[in-house]
């Protein structure tokens, strides 16, 4: 009975010691949550901080005659903000898979000149760009 209350008692302090350790952890915690918002109120930590909530860079603007052989007709699309269908419309691509092709390679299996097929994309660009600024 003896070895019994023994166990008993030190289950009684590891868990006062545990229960102790966990209020100590919760009290560093808070502790700590009130210093990092008292930096951030004091412009202490702004510069860290700031990276999440920053404005987006613009883009640079780019010019069609940026517009390269190794590009997608995807990739030239999102860079110049055209939509979907422009290129398709305005070159008579009846290819259903063509926005994944390069333009390159669009050349060759269709048998282009691939730096005719270059040039007349670039310009289908410049004129969109044109009529929307």
């Amino acid at each position: 009975m003896d070895d019994h209350k023994k166990k008993e008692s030190l289950v009684t302090r590891s868990n006062i010691v545990i229960g102790l350790l966990v209020v100590v952890l919760l009290v560093v915690v808070v502790w700590f949550g009130f210093n990092i918002r008292s930096l951030y109120k004091q412009g202490a930590i702004t510069h860290a901080v700031s990276r999440i909530h920053r404005r987006t860079r613009s883009r640079p603007a780019l010019t069609s005659s940026q517009i390269e052989g190794w590009m997608t007709f995807r990739y030239v699309g999102f860079a110049f903000h055209l939509p979907i269908s422009y290129l398709a419309t305005k070159l008579n691509i009846t290819d259903p898979n063509f926005l994944n092709t390069t333009l390159d390679k669009y050349a060759v299996v269709h048998n282009l000149n691939g730096a005719t097929f270059l040039q007349q994309v670039r310009e289908v660009v410049a004129s969109y760009q044109v009529t929307n600024p």
